[in-house]
């Protein structure tokens, strides 16, 4: 059985359509578990419809929590032994589920993949055979974004006791998965589009409004969580989270200049120095170093070094 979690919130618009490709499926031996996580509008309501017309359908209301509280109240009561996560604004195909089933148990794997983009010159699946390579494919986009538990079929006995971090607003997914990742043997990429998602505003968002930059920021902590335990990792695997991490600080720094934050553009440039103290950065692409170093040792004279380096 698949446990399917999807978190809600006012998704009215959306929620019908996400609800019924996944009452759909041609694989059927599905637990759906809902989530109304506060919502203002009808979802709430939906959610009840659907739950009394399926008895497949679980339905939990709650508080206002955020999405991360929301999937750990799914995770806590999942019973499958996979585990799926759909977006209520997002769909799948009605094979979704089949195939991603059918390929891990073929390859014998611990979490698989669907492409949100066709990838050209590449077979129809393909093994990923250790944790490195799986990391690799979820911050290094070598497959496209792969960042996100959608699109993806996990163990729920390997999940076991992982939760979406709540102190995290922006990367905490991407966190969940890398962290996942670290406890997998391998895995399996399917190279067809079957999960359809709306592009996400909530990064946009951020970038916009400057009542939410303080979540922004807990970006860069998401990245440095995932530095916590590399000890089982390939040295090229952790020095891609390191440049992950330095590269999410350079980004929080930016988005406190777009809104004129001296006291965070501040505080970034000081993190960024304390990172180049503790991680190892020695293989960085040089351009990308000196950006880093002048960040972190030189913040007065970075604003000006930096429009003169974009500009080349």
């Amino acid at each position: 059985m698949i446990s399917v979690i999807i978190p809600v919130y006012n998704a009215e618009s959306t929620l019908r359509k996400c609800l019924d490709s996944i009452l759909n499926q041609l694989y059927s031996s599905l637990e759906i578990i809902l989530v109304d996580d506060g919502s203002k509008d009808n979802s709430g309501r939906i959610c009840d419809e659907y739950g009394e017309q399926d008895d497949r359908i679980i339905v939990i209301h709650q508080g206002n929590k955020g999405v991360s509280l929301a999937r750990n109240r799914g995770l806590d009561i999942a019973k499958g032994e996979y585990v799926g996560f759909v977006d209520s604004d997002d769909y799948i195909d009605p094979d979704y589920f089949k195939i991603l089933l059918d390929n891990m148990g073929k390859s014998k794997t611990d979490i698989c993949f669907s492409a949100l983009e066709e990838v050209p010159n590449i077979s129809p699946s393909t093994f990923i055979s250790n944790k490195n390579d799986l990391i690799s494919l979820i911050i290094g986009q070598k497959f496209g974004n792969n960042a996100g538990p959608y699109n993806k079929l996990f163990k729920n006995s390997i999940i076991g006791s992982l939760r979406f971090d709540k102190e995290i607003f922006v990367g905490e997914d991407t966190l969940f998965d890398v962290e996942y990742a670290k406890k997998c043997r391998n895995g399996v990429f399917v190279n067809k589009v079957m999960y359809h998602y709306d592009q996400r505003t909530s990064s946009s968002s951020y970038m916009s409004d400057p009542s939410k930059l303080f979540k922004y920021l807990t970006y860069a902590e998401s990245r440095k969580k995932m530095l916590l335990d590399t000890s089982t990792l390939s040295d090229k695997c952790r020095e891609m989270l390191i440049h992950s991490y330095l590269n999410s600080i350079l980004n929080c720094y930016y988005q406190s200049r777009y809104f004129h934050n001296q006291k965070e553009e501040r505080r970034m440039c000081h993190v960024m120095k304390e990172a180049l103290k503790t991680y190892r950065h020695d293989n960085l692409p040089i351009r990308q170093k000196f950006t880093y170093w002048m960040m972190g040792y030189f913040p007065s004279i970075f604003p000006v070094w930096n429009a003169i380096n974009t500009r080349l």
